[in-house]
């Protein structure tokens, strides 16, 4: 709990106390006598004090070091302390006030101070241990949205390293093929680092952005294979949505990785859609495998890191769904963007 609010809540709490405390004399006497108010002022400065010494000195104890005896001892010790300070003040007060006799008064303050000590110091206790465990419960909330939040961008850094080196291996394959295809290969390159660079430290980008890298991506790799070899179709409502940067990418860079090349056209079909704030991803390539599965295809951390990604930053609002049959991996995946 920050500072202020626990400042507000200590006015608030005596400024009903002390509210009570008067208006209980205004209904007993329509008239006090400035005695009165004397004495009620005084009576309400050893109240407050008593709520302040088990506030801050004695829950402390317990609320931190957790030790049972200390904390009865020293308990034991402040209420005595305090009854007999309360007591001694409140029968002063009656002598001097009201001209009461000591004798007679000695032993009921006595009872009315330990009434109004127990009460006030088990009042202090109790608001000491809400504060402390409202503030310990932010705390936690708070870490917790850190780990969340470092986890977060450690699964990124894990993601652009792994696509950065498999695209320099294709462009270092182009290279040996032809000068002016890898010249335009960099250019899309720097254009993917810009927006990895740029645009992927943010916790959301811009659908666009995250659709135009997409296609950076593909038309990079495009130069690889024959122009029929990868279908890629965009369908998109033009509706202006935000998303997790380089979420998509994993799922289309496994079908480029795991795929297998020797195989009728299109060997990559990759169909995105968005309408009504739904994506729909689908990607299939070509599989050497014959054995129906429905697990991630490959060993790498691209899909297992996006999976994490998912659960952090859309829980309960995707779908994923991986198959293998048929020679076909297929990879199915809906997010709801709003």
């Amino acid at each position: 709990m920050q500072d202020k609010s626990i400042k507000f809540l200590h006015i608030g709490l005596w400024i009903i106390v002390v509210s009570l405390n008067f208006s209980f004399l205004i209904f007993r006497s329509k008239t006090p006598s400035i005695e009165v108010y004397i004495y009620q002022s005084i009576k309400t400065l050893l109240e407050i004090s008593c709520f302040y010494v088990f506030y801050a000195l004695i829950a402390p104890i317990i609320v931190k070091q957790k030790k049972r005896q200390k904390f009865i001892f020293v308990s034991l010790i402040s209420f005595v302390v305090a009854v007999s300070t309360y007591s001694s003040v409140m029968a002063v007060n009656n002598i001097v006030l009201f001209n009461a006799k000591s004798f007679v008064i000695g032993r009921m303050s006595i009872v009315t101070a330990s009434y109004y000590v127990f009460f006030y110091m088990l009042m202090g206790g109790l608001f000491r241990m809400a504060v402390q465990g409202f503030t310990h419960e932010k705390e936690k909330a708070l870490l917790a949205k850190q780990n969340v939040e470092s986890e977060m961008s450690l699964l990124r850094h894990q993601i652009n390293p792994h696509f950065l080196f498999n695209t320099l291996n294709n462009i270092d394959q182009l290279i040996q093929v032809s000068q002016n295809k890898a010249s335009g290969a960099v250019i899309k390159l720097s254009d993917i680092l810009r927006y990895m660079l740029y645009d992927s430290s943010s916790d959301m980008v811009s659908l666009d952005k995250e659709l135009s890298y997409i296609s950076n991506y593909i038309e990079l790799q495009r130069l690889r294979y024959p122009a029929e070899f990868i279908n890629f179709i965009i369908k998109n409502d033009n509706s202006i949505q935000l998303i997790s940067p380089m979420l998509l990418i994993p799922f289309i860079e496994n079908a480029f990785k795991h795929g297998k090349r020797n195989t009728d056209s299109p060997g990559i079909n990759i169909n995105l859609t968005i309408q009504d704030k739904i994506l729909h991803l689908k990607v299939v390539n070509a599989s050497s495998e014959d054995k129906a599965t429905t697990g991630l295809q490959g060993k790498g951390i691209g899909l297992k890191n996006v999976q994490r990604r998912l659960e952090l930053m859309y829980p309960d609002k995707y779908e994923l769904l991986f198959q293998n049959s048929n020679k076909k991996y297929i990879v199915d995946f809906k997010l709801n963007l709003t």
